[in-house]
Formats: C-alpha cells, structure tokens, sequence
C-alpha cells in the first residue's frame, strides 16, 4: 500500500507540473519536449511579455516547471539571479543529469534540498559557484544527510595569523598516536583565517539556506582554523589558546563558534555590498541579512534551537576531529599534558 501511495503521489505531481517556453508560451508537461523545444536551431519567436526578460532569463525561467499554473518561486526576484558563464547547452544537460542521478546534493555548492526539483530550481536560479566549473563533482553527490529543520528555521547549520612552529613528540589523544605537522594554528579565541575563501564562496554562504553551518565547513577546510576538540559524552571540550591546550564546556565552545560565525556573515554582507561582481540585487541581499540575524535572535531566544545548533556545530567540529588531534600533535605549548588521555 505504501507503494502505491508513493506512486500516487508522483503521478499526481507530474499531472499538475507543467513546462512552459516563457519565450513563446509553448508548453508540455514532459521535460523532453521542452527540452528539443529550446534546443531547436531556429529559435521561437518572442512574445509580448518576454521582451521583460534577457535571453539568459528566460531560458532559465522556462527549465522551471509551473505546478497548478504557478512558478515554485517568487518571479518579482528574477532580476536577482545569479548570473553564470554557463552554456544553454550545458545547463540543460546538467538538469538532466540530476534528474538521471537523482541526487539532491548541489554539485557546486554542496548544498542539500529534501525535492530533486528544488535543486534543480537552485542550480538554474542561484547558485553563484556554478561559474567554477572545475569543481562540479555530480558522481560524489549521492550521499545525503537528512538536514535538521526546527521551527521553520533551517539549521544544518578577519584574519589573524599567529606563528607557532611546531615540534611535539608522542602527544597521546584518545591513544591515537599521530605525525603530521602544521606551521600555523590560530587561537580559539581569535577570528578565522578566512583568506582561503573567494568571493563567490562567500556570496554563495550568505544566501545559503544553512548559513551558520555551510559556513563553519568551509572555514573549517583552512586547517590553520582547526583549533578544538570535544566530547559530547561529557560536554566538554580542548580548545589551543595563548600557546596552550584550555579545557572548556561544550555549552562554550558552541556560543563563542556561533558568534564567530555570524561576524562572518555580516562582513560577508559589506563585502558583497562593496564589490557586487554577480549583481546580486539589495533587496535579495538585506532580505538574507535579515535571515541572519533573526536565526542569531532565535538561538539565544529559544532553548529547542539553541540545542539544535549545539547538535550542528558539534557534529561539524567532529568531521575534522582527526586533522584537529594532528595539529595539537605538533603544538610547541606549555601544559600539554592536561589534555593527556581525552
């Protein structure tokens, strides 16, 4: 029965999704057709209502399907569409690849959507990294993870370099024994190095549905960031400070992490505003502005969330868990045996 159920569902969701050429009005309710429609050599001529839109626009509009004879977005946004180098070619291949793979994992970005629909409507409509080309990876994009959403609030969640060379023997955390060095590791307490990231990886953070999270990962790839470790079993934690290992509760790490993370997102926001390469409107800009500040709000104002992100951050500090015990492996500090058997 429950078969059938979902068959149903998807019969009816294709009966109510149509494809229509915002170009000429031409529709179909099979991809397909649109499909060699756009790609015909002779292109179709232009309607009243198309001469509001570029070209780009509206091949992008008309790869949107319109379910019950309506858009799935906000069409009075269109103007803040990313803008990409890639080809009508390419985007209509890379629409039926996803639809092939069935993934809901962005190729670009590594943002993940519960409807293979709303990824696709992503890479046509928003997603700024999709101009990098050389780091699409749609073969590596099948493994999800289901992404926490509490209270209609989603959360899956500069620079100050400090010198410490580095040579520590045998440090011994969790009795894993480990030998790799590290030049630079910056102190908990101070801001990220955040250098390694581009423009369009921070244009592409700040208007992400997990802000604070995407945003933690991709600091977190800069191995010089790596710099606590904690234990969910006792909610306690190490973080490297002032040239030495600081034991700190987990409750603390998180809430000096989340304010990290937002001072990043709001000069995420003056950064773009600043330098608008992919002309990214205002309005969309304050609008994921605004978001920002009202998930800020919501953690300090409501103990269900604040878990939540507790959860997020944690999980997101224990994927780089292992490169983290390497860096303190090789620490030059002064009381390194208190983190001796964590």
């Amino acid at each position: 029965m429950e078969f059938l159920y979902i068959l149903y569902k998807k019969i009816i969701y294709i009966y109510i999704m149509t494809y229509k050429c915002k170009r000429c009005d031409y529709s179909s309710k099979l991809f397909s057709d649109v499909k060699r429609h756009l790609l015909k050599k002779k292109i179709c001529s232009k309607n009243l209502n198309a001469y509001d839109y570029t070209d780009e626009e509206l091949i992008k509009l008309s790869l949107i399907p319109y379910q019950n004879n309506i858009h799935n977005f906000n069409i009075k946004n269109i103007k803040a569409i990313s803008k990409n180098n890639i080809t009508k070619i390419e985007l209509i291949e890379l629409i039926c690849s996803i639809d092939k793979k069935k993934i809901k994992e962005c190729m670009y970005c590594n943002e993940k959507f519960d409807k293979i629909q709303d990824l696709k409507t992503h890479v046509i409509l928003y997603c700024i990294l999709i101009n990098d080309k050389e780091n699409i990876n749609i073969d590596n994009s099948t493994d999800i993870k289901n992404t926490i959403i509490v209270n209609n609030i989603n959360n899956t969640n500069n620079i100050n370099n400090t010198n410490n060379t580095n040579n520590i023997n045998n440090i011994n955390i969790n009795n894993i024994n480990i030998n790799l060095k590290i030049d630079t590791l910056i102190p908990f307490d101070k801001n990220w190095d955040i250098t390694h990231l581009s423009k369009a990886e921070k244009q592409s953070l700040f208007i992400s549905m997990y802000k604070y999270t995407k945003t933690l990962e991709h600091i977190l790839k800069n191995e010089t960031n790596l710099n606590v470790l904690i234990d969910n079993t006792s909610n306690k934690g190490f973080v490297y400070n002032n040239n030495s290992i600081e034991e700190m509760s987990v409750d603390e790490i998180v809430d000096k992490s989340f304010n990290k993370i937002y001072t990043n997102l709001n000069n995420f926001y003056d950064d773009i505003q600043n330098n608008n390469d992919y002309d990214i409107s205002i309005d969309l800009l304050n609008h994921h502005k605004c978001s920002i500040q009202e998930k800020f709000n919501c953690f300090y104002e409501n103990e269900n969330t604040r878990q939540i992100v507790k959860s997020c951050i944690s999980e997101t500090l224990n994927k780089v868990k292992e490169k983290t015990k390497e860096n303190f492996n090789y620490l030059d500090i002064n009381n390194i045996d208190t983190i001796i058997g964590y």
